[in-house]
Order: C-alpha cells, then sequence, then structure tokens
C-alpha cells in the first residue's frame, strides 16, 4: 500500500509542537517529535524544524499540515436564522465579522463555517465561524513550497485537537464530553456530543478559575463523559481543580492512543507525560481533506 511522510505542525503563545507520521491508509506510524520556543521575530517561525533542515527524513515529507494559534484566527459565534437564501447567510456571516474585526474586508479573510447547535422547530442555528488572515496562509504556503512541501491542511488548534480526540478515543462519538486546549495565555473550550461541537468558548487566560466560569455561564452543561485536556499550559492543578468544582472526569488527551504499537521514535520518553502537548499537531496531521 502506498505510504507518505505527513508533517503536523502547531503553535500557541511562543510554543510550537512538531510531529511526523509515516501514514499508510488508515494506519499511522510516528518518526519524529519535537517541542521547541520561539526564537526569532519572524512570523513563520514555527516552521523552522521544515524550512531549515537539511536532513534526510524530512526530505522524505511530502505534506505538511499547519494547527494554526487559536489566538492568531478569530472565532465567533453567533445564531443565523435558516430561513435565509445561502447569499443572504454568507452576507449576514460577512456582518457579523465586520462589527467583530475592526476594518474587516471580506477579500482578506479565509472563513470555515461550523454548524453547531440546531433549532429546526424556530428556524435558527448557532454558527461558529473561523476566520484566518489569507495573507498568513498564503505566507505559509509560499514557504513552505519554496521547500518543495505540500501547504496539506491549515487548522486552528482547536478543531486539530478535536480530531486527535476522535481518532484516538473514537467512543467519544458516543457520549457528551468537553475538550479543554490551554495556552499560556488563552483558553479554548468545546461541548462536543455525538462526535459534532455543539457549543464553544474561549477566554484570554488559562486559569481554572476562567475554565470553570466558562462551563457555568457559556456550555452550561457538565460533560458526562469527561473533560478532555491538552495544550502546552495544562497542569494538574486546573485539572483537580476543574474536576472538583464541576464534578466531571478529567483526562489528559494522548493523541498517541492508537500508534504507540506502531512507532519507531527512539526518543519518544522524552515525552512521556506530555503528550497532550502535541494534539494539535498530531491532530492535524492525521486530518484528511
Amino acid at each position: 500500500m502506498f505510504k507518505e511522510l505527513i508533517a503536523g505542525v502547531s503553535v500557541a503563545d511562543g510554543c510550537a509542537h512538531f510531529g511526523l507520521l509515516e501514514s499508510r491508509g488508515a494506519e499511522n506510524k510516528l518518526l519524529h517529535l519535537q517541542e521547541y520556543a520561539e526564537t526569532s521575530n519572524d512570523e513563520l517561525w514555527y516552521l523552522e524544524p521544515l524550512l531549515e533542515s537539511s536532513g534526510r527524513l524530512l526530505k522524505k515529507v511530502s505534506k505538511v499540515s499547519v494547527a494554526l494559534d487559536n489566538a492568531s484566527t478569530v472565532l465567533h459565534s453567533f445564531p443565523m436564522d435558516l430561513t435565509l437564501g445561502q447569499s443572504e447567510q454568507t452576507d449576514h456571516i460577512h456582518w457579523e465579522l465586520a462589527n467583530f474585526i475592526p476594518g474587516y474586508q471580506p477579500k482578506d479573510y479565509i472563513c470555515d463555517v461550523h454548524l453547531l447547535q440546531k433549532n429546526a422547530r424556530e428556524g435558527v442555528a448557532n454558527l461558529l465561524v473561523v476566520a484566518a488572515k489569507r495573507s498568513l496562509v498564503a505566507n505559509i504556503q509560499s514557504a513552505l513550497n519554496a521547500k518543495k512541501y505540500e501547504l496539506y491542511v491549515t487548522e486552528t488548534s482547536y478543531f486539530a485537537a478535536e480530531a486527535a480526540l476522535q481518532v484516538n478515543y473514537p467512543e467519544v462519538k458516543g457520549e457528551n464530553v468537553a475538550l479543554v486546549c490551554a495556552g499560556s495565555n488563552r483558553l479554548d473550550i468545546g461541548l462536543e456530543a455525538g462526535g459534532n461541537l455543539l457549543k464553544y468558548a474561549y477566554a484570554t487566560d488559562s486559569t481554572a478559575g476562567s475554565a470553570v466560569k466558562i462551563f457555568r455561564e457559556q456550555i452550561g452543561t457538565r460533560p458526562e463523559g469527561g473533560i478532555y485536556f491538552c495544550g502546552p499550559a495544562v497542569s494538574s492543578e486546573m485539572m483537580n481543580d476543574v474536576r472538583e468544582l464541576l464534578g466531571a472526569k478529567a483526562i489528559l488527551l494522548n493523541p498517541f492512543r492508537r500508534m504507540m504499537k506502531t512507532s519507531s521514535y527512539r526518543g519518544f520518553d522524552v515525552f512521556t507525560g506530555l503528550e497532550h502537548r502535541f494534539a494539535a499537531s498530531i491532530g492535524v496531521a492525521l486530518m484528511r481533506q
């Protein structure tokens, strides 16, 4: 069966994670991991392992997927009237973003729309729109193309981590669970039901108090299947506080849970106990167009 090497890169709050997978159909083997901090003012500093390395293994990489820092994109949730036509819905999305992003121009952004909760009786649905600057994605693509890499998937760190959750914990598709992505200056939290995102909220700090406030005021439901934590700023104190205050299971998301028997990366032990930091980088590498 045809195999290819896919690299996944994630970035959050000046910290980047890099994972390299050998993909053969539905099977994935872990080949390499790397964690590194920002050391330059280059906008694309997190791509340095790919752009500057001449290693034999990286030369075999065919595709690169990037999980953008959630803070570098705009994630905006709002209700949509489903009786509107498609063009009217598009106009409404741009109107919402224009009221949320100073100086917003549709041509400057790439938008991805996620359907959250839907109330068919009232003809209304809650949408989550992810807006990324077109220039940022173009710069990433140009830099990778110059090194003969294909930019395969570009996603936010939250949805990349969601992919890692669903691949490694298929049981969550039959449960109500929550996903918490913690950076040093940001918390992104979603309620997942049946494998779909129902509610989403974020805070611009990463304390347990903020997490509990989001759950109580915006999520509004205790996830019976547990709360999965990932990201570079997750701490045992945060998990314990959230567990005690909400009365829900707290689980560290392990993006290698279904990959360990096929790993050939000898340096994996260095990251034992830190697997949750790589949820977005491995998750985006697992995503398929």
